[in-house]
């Protein structure tokens, strides 16, 4: 049984429009321009490693044209991975140094 992973390319064309092209957006996320292609066609999905790189710069670029409709999140490029447990952790790191210091 081969688990099926949704392929977003409403999502992934929505992110380019932002960048402004297939080119630009593969500059910015250090993707090759046919894998964005690849992508936007829906032939494969976005890999979930690069979710959270896409929403950051849609996110930056949003921000500098004063456009909240350009952010791209990664609940839209990959909603079948659970975006909520991984905003929701604290890295272990941070944690540990709010612990009380013991004598």
């Amino acid at each position: 049984m081969s688990i099926r992973i949704p392929r977003t390319p409403q999502a992934v064309w929505r992110a380019i429009r932002t960048f402004g092209s297939q080119e630009a957006m593969g500059r910015e996320i250090d993707v090759e321009q046919q894998t964005i292609s690849s992508m936007g066609k829906g032939d494969r999905p976005v890999p979930a490693e690069l979710c959270p790189v896409i929403e950051r710069k849609t996110r930056e670029i949003a921000q500098r044209k004063g456009d909240p409709s350009l952010i791209v999140p990664c609940e839209e490029l990959r909603p079948d991975v659970e975006w909520w447990v991984l905003r929701n952790q604290e890295h272990p790191k941070a944690a540990q140094s709010r612990e009380p210091q013991r004598a």
